[in-house]
């Protein structure tokens, strides 16, 4: 071999040798670092010239271990929003036997009723008849307006995930050229690559992906039930969030578009299983028909009471009004929201709680010792029709309890599966003790090199000296 050729030889073992180290250095540096792929230098012959050069500088990572978090991610994210806002409603409705509950509230407006029935002629009993009604009232609106809120902040929501998955789809499609190029340049590409990695996994968490690689460094996205997000050109999606957000609304709220065509997004859609369906399942099934179940039950204490009233003509508004009107039951949506007490029983308004013992449509006082009415009214609460009232709120807050700890257990094993996901040994990953020997073992080709380098230097030297 030529000195010549024995110099470049070494000096391509030098440069091969500092990008090794570099690379090895920015292993350590980001063992720790969130979206970090290790790096590793790939060597090869140089066929035009002796000695080594870089072929490519990968990235080590697993698809499948990769798709298994992204999938956990999702789940967890998902599952844990449906079970905090159930939470949240379900502490709106209050636990049973406890002060502000819906249940409590029930109890002491019977309570009431039956105190004042067997003391008609007591003011304060009456009087305490109207504050019962009216606490129930609160009750029943401050559940409402829960429900409504979450059903706001979710419509919100949606209008926020949609345009940070716009924004990543975009992200990720200029990555994309941006990695094509540098490949193409023969650049190091590894940090765009992370880059486009860590997008990849926010979009993962809103809507669950395969990723399928394409020429040129290039990346495929395509939704685990369907949706293609990125082939080349991004996808784009459209959402416009409700100015308003009310209980007895009957406009639907805007659903999602996909390239400019309407698509479902709840579950069983090409989008199911991420943050956005839950988001959309959450605003469109469980919050309007926890609404409805509450409705109901307004409905039915309305109707219970304005029947038992033998003064009042059918149909017409009892002590609980639909914002001082008859109660319609075609037009229940959001009378939970609207409920009232009759103004003409209530101080607060002018009226005067004796008519509830002598009927609130009454011409002529009755008896002031006589509380059939009032008896009647009690009774009503109790009427299997087919279960009493108290037995209605048991059943809606039992089976909003159930809904709300199944999503707990969902969310649970969602968080422990991408716990244990995040804890369990990869492969992959950086291992700081393996980076040192591989150090060490670099430093050992690099003073190889330098020793060939430096014999040839002293050849040099005795040729010149002859």
């Amino acid at each position: 071999m030529a000195l010549s050729s024995a110099l470049g030889a070494a000096a391509s073992g030098l440069a091969a040798s500092a990008r090794r180290i570099e690379t090895v250095g920015n292993n350590v540096a980001n063992a720790s670092t969130e979206g970090y792929a290790r790096r590793e230098v790939r060597l090869q012959a140089n066929m035009t010239a002796p000695g080594v050069q870089v072929a490519a500088i990968s990235r080590n990572i697993d698809p499948f271990r990769l798709a298994d978090h992204r999938g956990a991610g999702a789940d967890a994210a998902a599952t844990a929003l449906l079970a905090d806002q159930l939470q949240r409603i379900e502490q709106a409705f209050g636990t049973a036997g406890r002060a502000g509950s819906l249940q409590s509230a029930l109890a002491t407006f019977d309570a009431a009723l039956l105190s004042a029935a067997s003391e008609p002629e007591s003011p304060g009993r009456l009087a305490a008849v109207v504050n019962g009604a009216r606490d129930l009232v609160t009750r029943f609106s401050a559940i409402s307006s829960t429900i409504q809120q979450v059903r706001a902040e979710t419509d919100g929501s949606i209008g926020r995930m949609v345009d940070r998955l716009n924004a990543d789809l975009d992200r990720i499609g200029r990555l994309d050229q941006q990695i094509a190029a540098a490949l193409a340049m023969g650049d190091d590409a590894a940090s765009l690559q992370d880059r486009r990695q860590q997008l990849v996994d926010r979009v993962a968490t809103v809507i669950p992906l395969r990723e399928h690689p394409r020429a040129n460094g290039r990346t495929s996205l395509i939704a685990i039930s369907g949706a293609l997000l990125l082939d080349g050109t991004p996808a784009r999606f459209g959402f416009s969030p409700a100015a308003l957000v009310s209980a007895s609304s009957t406009t639907p709220l805007s659903g999602l578009t996909l390239n400019g065509r309407p698509i479902d997004a709840g579950p069983g859609s090409l989008l199911d299983g991420g943050t956005l369906a839950a988001a959309f399942d959450l605003r469109d099934r469980a919050t309007p028909g926890l609404q409805a179940d509450l409705d109901g039950l307004a409905l039915s204490l309305a109707q219970r009471l304005s029947d038992s009233d033998p003064t009042l003509a059918p149909g017409a508004a009892g002590l609980f009004t639909d914002a001082g009107g008859p109660v319609d039951p075609a037009n229940r949506a959001g009378l939970s929201a609207r409920l009232a007490v009759a103004a003409s029983v209530d101080p607060a308004t002018g009226g005067d709680p004796s008519r509830l013992r002598d009927g609130l449509a009454a011409t002529t006082t009755r008896d002031p010792g006589d509380g059939g009415i009032l008896a009647a009214l009690s009774a009503s609460l109790s009427a299997l029709t087919p279960h009493s009232l108290a037995g209605e709120a048991a059943t809606l807050v039992d089976r909003l309890a159930t809904a709300r700890l199944t999503a707990d257990a969902a969310a649970s094993t969602a968080a422990a599966r991408k716990s244990a996901l995040a804890e369990a040994p990869s492969p992959d990953a950086v291992n700081t003790d393996q980076e040192l020997q591989d150090l060490l073992q670099i430093e050992q080709i690099y003073a190889a090199n330098a020793r060939v380098i430096s014999a040839v230097d002293d050849m040099l030297r005795t040729l010149l000296e002859v």
